[in-house]
């Protein structure tokens, strides 16, 4: 039921399969369900199989009978969260989601106020459930065997049920347990989120590290292939000392902004930006949430696991971001984001990448901005952080996180009718950051750090709409960056393939920095290089160039497309071009043994 009502919810994201496909999709799944089932359950079965008789007790039975409802009910509620999340972020919820109790619950009210039916859904069920429970009458059954004999039996009884148990949680006969990539060997990548469901999600991601050594080159070709280690030759004379400031833009996806679109799109100014500066039109994302966008941005560290990288057992790993490569030469750094403190652990990944400071809500300190959700409106936080910038030494590095054009979708109450002619909620809170980012730009303009400054404008991951489009494993991370400098050192159009990870290695041969450091990315600047784009979703790892894009599950290439004849991923030609495959397969394999490798064995600082 859960999962037809996955489908129900989610269409625009699967409808693009044939029937027969997602009707797999459904069969296959009941193979994860029964994991999930029996994972969720095996305290509930184990207490029924002692071979005691006190399990017959009253009170025994009632415990047994909570244990049931606790467990059950509380993974149907991530499931249930999950109809309507997952069309946000494209993903099921994996473990890292008990990272963000303290977030889940601010936002709880307010989801389920949008989305009160599922409340509805839920006490459905669990009147259901209730239901069924209780017409089941558990009485002791008296047998002729001996009591030595009756023993053995019941020994015999839990020996069978539970060889039963563990081989449907392992998913079958097979020599590794099944885990959610196991389902790209039966369906689409595409449909594997439906094939799957959250239970399970969670209960795998949780089970030891994610990441596990690989092997698929020798250490000599591994380094032809691919390298994180980065040597920028130029002299101490050369570097400039502009300031840079990175804003980071919540939910932002392509589609919104009509440069990109060849309309008018819900960004007017950002588009302004865009044609003073230099506007990348092939970028994507390698987050698919604020807390994976993050690393990416300022620290070039992609997501190639199910968890964020914050919120893994690798958080503890010695990283230098942006800021702490920067200040070696003399920058101050700043991080400014205007929600509840501590929320996305954003203040813990700014302090690990090396800002000096935090700005946040705390700071800002007056609660008549508050949203009574996630944090202070956009506008009003962005006219704090130019009074900050005004104060900090130059050069400067700083990084803004807005925050409004995010679930919920308010906006204040002054602005409804300004903006209320939108699309939908999305586009009105789109139109209201665009609206506060154009007020922010106006004041910064006047103070005398504004033309020596870089200006990063990028999205923390994309977002999913009903454009068939922005629902391929493409368009769900097609995102805008804009490289914009005052004094018009920086303008264009930039076609080829970017991704956030491209921007710490960017900004670092703009300004001509001298230095080592490690990137997974490379710079938009550095000429005459073949560029690709990675990414990881639902188990499966992507990769693109300029024309093809590649999905492999960690053994084999499951999808090859042609993206630019192909748009819509409706042709896989996986076993038409095999020079094409072994490319970008040998590529991204390169890329995932070393990123594997260096979370694993704590390496990614310089040599």
């Amino acid at each position: 039921m859960f999962r037809l009502l996955f489908f129900l919810f989610n269409y625009d994201s699967f409808n693009h399969n044939s029937f027969s496909q997602i009707l797999l999709a459904f069969v296959v799944g009941l193979r994860f369900d029964v994991s999930a089932v029996i994972y969720i359950n095996s305290l509930f079965i184990l207490l029924h199989l002692v071979p005691f008789n006190f399990r017959y007790l009253k009170g025994y039975q009632v415990s047994i009978k909570w244990i049931f409802f606790l467990t059950n009910f509380a993974a149907l509620f991530f499931a249930l969260i999950d109809l309507r999340w997952f069309s946000f972020v494209e993903k099921r919820s994996s473990f890292d989601i008990f990272g963000t109790t303290g977030d889940m619950m601010n936002q709880l009210p307010s989801y389920l106020k949008d989305y009160w039916y599922l409340l509805i859904v839920y006490g459905f069920i669990i009147f259901i459930t209730l239901w069924f429970y209780n017409r089941i009458k558990l009485t002791k059954t008296e047998y002729k065997f001996p009591p030595k004999s009756f023993f053995i039996f019941q020994i015999a009884i839990l020996f069978l049920i539970c060889c039963l148990s563990i081989l449907g949680a392992r998913g079958g006969w097979q020599r590794r347990p099944i885990i959610p990539i196991s389902a790209a060997s039966y369906v689409s990548s595409s449909l594997v989120p439906l094939t799957t469901n959250t239970p399970f999600n969670i209960i795998i991601t949780s089970q030891g590290p994610s990441l596990k050594p690989v092997k698929y080159f020798n250490e000599l070709k591994l380094k032809k292939l691919f390298s994180i280690q980065r040597i920028n030759n130029v002299s101490m004379d050369s570097m400039r000392r502009d300031n840079v400031v990175i804003i980071i833009w919540e939910s932002l996806s392509r589609y919104y902004m009509g440069s990109l679109n060849e309309n008018e799109g819900y960004t007017p100014f950002l588009d302004s930006l865009a044609k003073g500066g230099l506007v990348c039109t092939n970028a994507s994302a390698n987050a698919h949430r604020s807390i994976e966008g993050l690393p990416s941005i300022t620290a070039s560290i992609p997501t190639m696991m199910d968890e964020a990288f914050t919120f893994s057992k690798y958080q503890q790993d010695k990283i230098e971001g942006l800021p702490s490569i920067l200040k070696k030469f003399g920058y101050s750094s700043a991080f400014f984001h205007g929600g509840i403190n501590g929320s996305m652990a954003f203040d813990f990944f700014a302090a690990a990448a090396g800002y000096e400071s935090y700005f946040g809500m705390n700071e800002f300190n007056n609660v008549k901005e508050f949203d009574g959700t996630w944090g202070i409106w956009d506008e009003s936080f962005f006219q704090y952080v130019n009074q900050q910038l005004i104060s900090m030494q130059e050069p400067f590095f700083a990084t803004l996180f807005t925050l409004t054009s995010h679930p919920p979708f308010m906006i204040p109450k002054r602005y409804e009718q300004d903006f209320q002619k939108q699309k939908n909620q999305y586009a009105q809170v789109i139109r209201y950051t665009d609206y506060s980012l154009k007020k922010f730009f106006e004041t910064a303009s006047k103070q005398p750090w504004f033309n020596r400054t870089l200006f990063v404008i990028v999205a923390d991951h994309g977002a999913h709409f009903d454009s068939p489009l922005y629902h391929t494993p493409r368009g769900g991370v097609s995102i805008p960056i804009v490289f914009y400098s005052p004094n018009k050192s920086l303008k264009g159009v930039y076609n080829q393939p970017v991704q956030q990870i491209d921007i710490l290695p960017s900004v670092i041969d703009f300004l001509q920095v001298p230095c080592k450091y490690v990137s997974f990315g490379e710079s938009i600047f550095k000429k005459d290089s073949v560029r690709y784009v990675y990414n990881f979703l639902n188990g499966i790892y992507h990769i693109e160039d300029e024309q093809y894009h590649l999905e492999f599950d960690g053994t084999k290439t499951v999808a090859l497309f042609n993206y630019t004849s192909d748009p819509l991923f409706l042709k896989n030609i996986l076993g038409t071009l095999p020079g094409v495959k072994m490319r970008l397969e040998e590529k991204l394999k390169a890329v995932i043994q070393t990123f594997n490798d260096a979370l694993i064995n704590n390496k990614l600082l310089p040599e």
